[in-house]
């Protein structure tokens, strides 16, 4: 597993600490697993006993195979005190003028929820929000529309009232029909550093492929005290084999 460095200073304006004195280009590394294997989805349902399944994808498999297809990273922090917030990787398929496509990306977004919180304020007619109103039960008359309440009793417009979900993600995951594709890890409760990162992109392929070729670049986001900086690393080029 060849180390890479994050030496790409995305914020140098940032790399020197106020109140943490330099913040070291070489204290977090990135560990990549360079000579993965991809495995075919087909092949997975045929030994579960279940090839009826591939049934309503006959067209597809005529032409094509389903690839699943590993990323795996690993942040190293060799000294220093910088705490990784965020780790991403991004993802450039290269298969020249052939087919290929992500169809589902592993993990996919995931989110934590914080509460819920109830909105109120007033709308008028031309679009124009504004805080204040609130809509009663005694409200009359009372309008519902996608989960927004409405009461005529302003006199600036409409009082609307609305509950909402306060979500933040810690996986984000993006790149389904195209040729790239990317995830960030955000800090949640174990730390993003010292253990192997894990992503899978089921990835459409035409058949009698035999290896796909990637270039892949990672990030990471770390803080010194109040100080949060990024750094990227250089893309490299991996070659993973696709097991028949």
């Amino acid at each position: 597993m060849p180390t890479i460095p994050l030496n790409l200073a995305l914020t140098p304006e940032l790399e020197v600490a106020k109140l943490g004195g330099q913040i070291k280009g070489d204290d977090l590394f990135a560990q990549v697993a360079d000579s993965p294997i991809g495995f075919r989805l087909r092949d997975v349902f045929e030994h579960l006993g279940k090839p009826d399944q591939l049934a309503p994808f006959k067209k597809l498999y005529k032409r094509f195979e389903v690839w699943m297809i590993p990323h795996r990273i690993s942040i190293l922090r060799r000294e220093g005190f910088a705490e990784p917030t965020s780790v991403g990787m991004m993802i450039e398929y290269e298969n020249e003028d052939r087919t290929c496509m992500v169809a589902s990306l592993l993990p996919s977004f995931q989110y934590i929820t914080h509460g819920e919180a109830r909105l109120k304020g007033t709308i008028n007619a031309g679009g124009e929000v504004a805080a204040g109103g609130v809509v009663g039960k005694e409200a009359v008359p009372l309008v519902e529309r996608a989960g927004i309440r409405f009461a005529a009793n302003s006199e600036a417009g409409l009082s609307f009232e609305m509950q909402s979900t306060v979500c933040t993600p810690i996986v984000a995951a993006a790149g389904v029909g195209a040729r790239r594709c990317e995830w960030r890890f955000d800090k949640h409760k174990e730390p993003l550093f010292g253990r192997d990162i894990e992503t899978w992109a089921a990835v459409v392929l035409p058949k009698g492929q035999e290896e796909l070729t990637y270039r892949a670049s990672f990030y990471v986001c770390s803080r010194v005290l109040l100080v949060t900086t990024r750094r990227e690393s250089h893309p490299i080029t991996i070659r993973c084999t696709l097991s028949a």
